[in-house]
């Protein structure tokens, strides 16, 4: 009997917790005249917090994690991409130039957008954003994505590491 309470307790716990369905749920047009129903439950894409997993340290102490919630693959399973982050132990300073002004940017986390060609064993970086210790982004510096900006995975490399998840996860 008391199994079965403790069962119980656990299912309305369990409950409680689930995505509560939007009253407003229908169904919208999609674009060949189909109709698909919406999900009804609310969802607010900033809400949801990275799911980071590490993936080790670095030679100066720092760590090195991807957000597996961030890894998206082209449907042909050619190209991944992924967020990694590496957490400097102590802060980091940069300085920007531009004709008017010199930006200095000091930072202790860099979060970067990386995508593979599978299989290929090329990369490239999309963006890379400079942090403090909190989620505020102090820079953000984005790169040309064409043939020309591929490069060849190195051993010892950030994009190494981050290379088998990007491509591989969920594809034992």
């Amino acid at each position: 009997m008391r199994a079965l309470l403790v069962l119980a307790a656990t299912c309305l716990s369990l409950a409680a917790c689930s995505p509560q369905p939007n009253p407003s749920a229908s169904t919208k047009d999609v674009a060949d005249g189909e109709k698909q129903e919406t999900t009804g439950f609310l969802h607010n894409a900033n809400l949801v917090q990275p799911d980071w997993v590490p993936m080790g340290r670095t030679a100066e102490g720092g760590d090195v994690r991807y957000d597996r919630r961030s890894i998206k693959r082209d449907a042909a399973g050619i190209e991944a991409e992924l967020v990694a982050e590496l957490r400097h132990p102590d802060a980091h300073v940069e300085q920007f130039e531009t004709t008017e002004v010199t930006e200095t940017v000091t930072f202790q986390r860099e979060r970067f957008v990386y995508r593979f060609r599978c299989g290929q064993s090329r990369f490239l970086v999309v963006e890379r954003r400079l942090m403090g210790n909190e989620e505020a982004i102090a820079r953000t510096i984005t790169y040309p994505v064409n043939e020309e900006s591929w490069r060849p995975l190195r051993d010892g490399g950030l994009a190494v590491v981050m290379e088998r998840p990007a491509c591989f996860a969920g594809k034992l």
